[in-house]
């Protein structure tokens, strides 16, 4: 697993602890889940950008594979 997916699970991870724990402060007083809460969302942000840029690392590996293979000339040739 690339070091990129590890931290996007990492950080998912630790936002799903922290919405427990949100949640558990939550049952004492409404305000006191809104750290967990805030915490929750930029976690969960950061995952979803890291699992983007390894989509976006895939998409830019795989178009360099297909640009690198010779194509072949001529007008009855096939589409790449």
């Amino acid at each position: 697993m690339p070091p990129i997916l590890r931290t996007a699970r990492a950080c998912s991870a630790v936002a799903v602890l922290l919405l427990g724990c949100a949640g558990y402060a939550a049952a004492y007083h409404p305000w006191l889940a809104l750290p967990g809460l805030f915490g929750t969302a930029v976690l969960a942000c950061c995952a979803a950008d890291a699992r983007a840029e390894h989509r976006r690392r895939i998409a830019r590996a795989r178009r360099a594979e297909r640009l690198a293979r010779p194509r072949p000339e001529g007008p009855l040739a096939a589409p790449a």
